[in-house]
């Protein structure tokens, strides 16, 4: 199982110059001549970078049917630092120079022979040091001329150059979003689906109708409904605007209450004026008699 991340970020590139011939002998002569070689027992070294398989990340063993699928290569870069911080690298240097002015008797140092101090602390100090240890998965299309790098920074992106340099003797050309459009328009094969591609037009969703419940009830249920109406209101908030619909409400209500008032003065009307013409009539049966 590959010890590499599944997810994460890319930088995309394109091989430039002739294409890379998998099946030619130097090409894994030259991919083993540039494999990743430790810095555990180095004194001088800080930093060592190279390529790696996934399936063996210490680099002793890069073998070509481990890494090579067709004509696509799964390769990873290795990259071990050591530092030694500046703060402890001070403090040994200070012991060391009180010790070399115990032993000649004199106060001050020269200038030179405090550094061969801070130099000699310094290397000491890192062959006892422990490396950081990262790893950075690569994939290589040499059909498609396309480099995928898993990671993101300029001092990686620095590193693959080089050693993708070194290592095949081709460069590489960052595909960004302009390099990226200058190929398209230049492709002739995608430049047929560009020119039939059609505009693209944005509008706005169209707004949601509230539904208009008819009203029938008296004043209490007026009051009902006008909490009802107000409930639909804080629901459709997002489509209507709250004072056209509070307006609409109103207008509404009172049309509503103005129409149950005539039609309660109508009945009224009606009934009195009926009234009196009954007993005009019983009347004149009286008198008649």
């Amino acid at each position: 199982m590959p010890v590499l991340k599944t997810r994460g970020s890319f930088r995309r590139y394109h091989i430039e110059g002739a294409p890379i011939d998998l099946t030619a002998p130097e090409t894994f002569a030259a991919l083993r001549e540039q494999s990743f070689h430790a810095i555990d027992d180095t004194p001088t070294e800080a930093e060592s970078s190279g390529w790696v398989s996934p399936w063996d990340p210490t680099g002793r063993d890069l073998r070509e049917e481990d890494v090579r699928f067709g004509a696509r290569l799964t390769l990873a870069i290795r990259l071990d630092k050591k530092r030694v911080p500046g703060s402890l690298v001070k403090i040994h240097a200070m012991a060391e120079e009180r010790a070399e002015r115990e032993a000649l008797g004199v106060e001050h140092l020269p200038k030179k022979k405090r550094q061969e101090i801070r130099q000699r602390v310094e290397a000491d100090l890192l062959a006892r040091a422990l490396p950081s240890v990262a790893l950075h998965q690569v994939f290589i299309d040499t059909l498609r001329r396309i480099v995928l790098l898993q990671g993101t920074s300029d001092r990686l992106a620095t590193t693959l150059a080089q050693l993708f340099q070194r290592t095949f003797g081709r460069g590489l050309r960052e595909l960004s979003a302009g390099p990226l459009a200058e190929r398209l328009e230049s492709d002739p094969e995608r430049q047929q689906y560009i020119e039939r591609l059609g505009p693209l037009l944005l509008m706005p969703p169209p707004r949601r109708l509230v539904e208009i419940v008819p009203f029938t009830g008296g004043a209490a249920d007026g009051d009902a409904f006008r909490d009802d109406r107000r409930s639909r209101a804080a629901l459709d908030r997002d489509s209507i605007d709250a004072e056209e619909l509070d307006d609409e409400v109103s207008a509404f209500e009172d049309g509503a209450f103005d129409d149950e008032v005539d039609a309660a003065e109508d009945d009224a009307n009606a009934g009195g004026f009926g009234a009196g013409i009954d007993a005009e009539d019983a009347a004149d049966e009286e008198v008649a008699r």
